[in-house]
């Protein structure tokens, strides 16, 4: 893509990426606030991999935020044509965990009588932790088919960067996750 054709980074992608945070922290401070989430103590292998899960079904929200912008920021204009967009590493990362996480929460959501309230009460550890734990296979497969097809074309933009950086880390807190049970 041509120089003048990328996308800078612009005061409204800064704004759009605040309010991503902003929501994707909101279920977690109100979970402070209620008393649900309390840090745990590292001083045994159990209560690493306690403190380890827990980290990550409290970030998870934040992600899935902040990949809900990337995608969001990747279809604003000016961007390429979708044919190169599905190109990009980033985007399709972006793309994939949205959709995936979509229909999990699709999955989970009406098979309770107070849905929306699942987000902020006592089983908001269990609501999160199956999204995290989804995302990875999603991010793999997608990016797999990308190289396997000789389509990955990886731009040297922020956007696509921050893609990039989103997919990698939905893979790292997976691996974080299980690395305790080998201990």
């Amino acid at each position: 893509m041509p120089e003048s054709a990328r996308r800078r980074f612009v005061l409204s992608d800064a704004l759009i990426l605040v309010a991503a945070t902003a929501c994707g922290l909101a279920p977690f401070r109100n979970a402070i606030a209620r008393g649900d989430y309390r840090p745990l103590s590292t001083t045994s292998a159990v209560k690493f991999d306690a403190f380890i899960n827990r980290s990550i079904e409290a970030f998870t929200p934040l992600m899935l935020a902040w990949t809900v912008a990337v995608l969001i920021l990747n279809l604003r204009q000016p961007r390429p044509m979708i044919r190169q967009l599905a190109q990009q590493p980033g985007a399709i990362a972006a793309a994939a965990v949205v959709c995936w996480a979509s229909i999990d929460l699709a999955s989970v959501l009406p098979c309770n009588s107070n849905h929306l309230s699942m987000i902020y009460n006592r089983s908001y550890f269990r609501f999160w932790s199956p999204i995290a734990r989804d995302a990875v296979p999603v991010v793999i497969t997608a990016w797999l088919v990308l190289a396997l097809t000789g389509q990955w074309k990886a731009e040297p933009t922020w956007l696509d960067r921050l893609g990039r950086a989103l997919g990698s880390t939905w893979i790292v807190m997976e691996v974080l996750r299980r690395v305790p049970a080998f201990l």
